[in-house]
């Protein structure tokens, strides 16, 4: 069980492994897409992914994560292979959708299978350890991924995605690999067991609830960057060769901020440590609306920082009052909350960066989760 682990760490490597993100909003600009159009397909990914996300949770606490995870691998091979040949609005929506499942199908499974492999005797710092080992594989793939995609954007827009094309089959083999774990599985009918899994999530304790919320806010924080990010960079007119570069430094600094978070968390405790992490996409907002060009490019780091830091604390902090019987499908229902509100917002962040301009954009995204960081600095010190 426990050679899973770096095998683990490698799938979330590949899956992770997007040579074609740094790039895609200007090739489908190329293709006739407007700001609205990426962020629709995107809210249909979303959706999609929410409506996958909890059958298939289910599916793997009932049926064992090593079948949902080559499941999941063989759906992400063959979306990015249409990808590279996806042009229309309809192609690349049917691209979002076998995505989708492939997603929904990994999303919660790795962590389970995770879980399962680490020695009964780990604690929690050991467990906030490896989350932030699988989190620093999947930023250091998204880095390389990103500067071998700004290299092959410099001879073709289109390069990068066929190369994505290739490289998608890796996760495949390496799920093959994989040892299934002997884990208590649910043994209820179906309706008693998603009764325990959402009365555990919304009624068990306090401490349950506000992980769930929080984990929920501030993913949401730095993901609704991700796809403002090249549309800011657009309008400070930085050349689309560096945005591989740019994409990638970003990520290494997530990298890093995730590998010292469970080291600060041990030394600062976990109230300061998450209200440092969760300042940081803040500051972030307001610093690219205020300042154009190089300046704003610099502060937007700290989404990436923030990122890091949320990802592993949050997580962690989630799945550390969960049951490990049902741990995937609880793991798919925050999943599912977070794609559906992706899917409510999404659209109407887009159509704010057409009509209004990215910078204001930026700035009412940013006033939003400052309310959201003075909600967080009025909780308990046990969060």
């Amino acid at each position: 069980m426990h050679r899973n682990v770096p095998r683990l760490y490698f799938f979330s490597f590949f899956t992770m492994f997007f040579v074609s993100i740094p790039v895609w909003v200007p090739y489908f600009q190329g293709h006739g897409f407007t700001m609205q159009d990426v962020f629709i397909v995107q809210a249909i990914f979303a959706l999609a992914v929410a409506l996958f996300e909890i059958p298939s949770g289910y599916f793997c606490d009932l049926h064992g994560r090593r079948k949902t995870l080559i499941a999941g691998g063989v759906c992400y091979a063959i979306a990015f292979t249409w990808l590279a040949f996806a042009h229309t609005f309809f192609e690349v929506v049917l691209f979002e959708l076998i995505a989708a499942l492939a997603f929904s199908l990994i999303s919660g499974a790795d962590v389970a299978l995770m879980y399962e492999s680490l020695d009964e005797n780990s604690g929690r710092e050991a467990k906030a350890r490896s989350l932030g080992n699988m989190q620093f594989a999947q930023l250091i793939s998204e880095a390389s991924g990103a500067v071998l995609g700004g290299m092959l954007a410099a001879y073709s827009l289109a390069l990068p995605f066929k190369v994505q094309a290739a490289m998608a089959w890796f996760p495949l083999v390496i799920a093959l690999t994989l040892v299934e774990g002997n884990g208590q599985k649910m043994t209820g009918s179906h309706r008693e067991n998603f009764s325990r899994v959402f009365k555990h999530l919304w009624t068990h304790s306090p401490e349950m609830r506000r992980s769930s919320m929080n984990l929920l806010v501030w993913a949401l924080s730095t993901f609704f960057a991700v796809w403002m990010l090249q549309k800011y960079w657009e309008s400070a007119d930085i050349p689309i060769a560096w945005f591989g570069a740019l994409w990638a430094a970003g990520n290494l600094a997530a990298a890093i901020s995730s590998k010292v978070a469970a080291p600060m968390r041990a030394k600062w405790g976990m109230r300061a440590t998450t209200l440092f992490a969760c300042v940081l996409p803040v500051v972030a907002y307001f610093g690219m609306a205020t300042f154009t060009g190089y300046t704003g490019v610099a502060l937007g780091l700290g989404l990436y920082l923030g990122r890091g830091f949320i990802q592993v604390l949050m997580r962690e902090e989630f799945n550390h009052h969960l049951p490990n019987e049902f741990r995937a499908t609880a793991n798919s229902v925050q999943s599912f909350m977070f794609r559906i509100v992706f899917f409510i917002l999404g659209p109407v962040l887009g159509w704010g960066i057409d009509h209004f301009g990215v910078e204001r954009a930026l700035a009412v995204v940013g006033i939003v989760f400052a309310l959201f960081y003075l909600g967080l600095l009025r909780q308990p010190k046990t969060t």
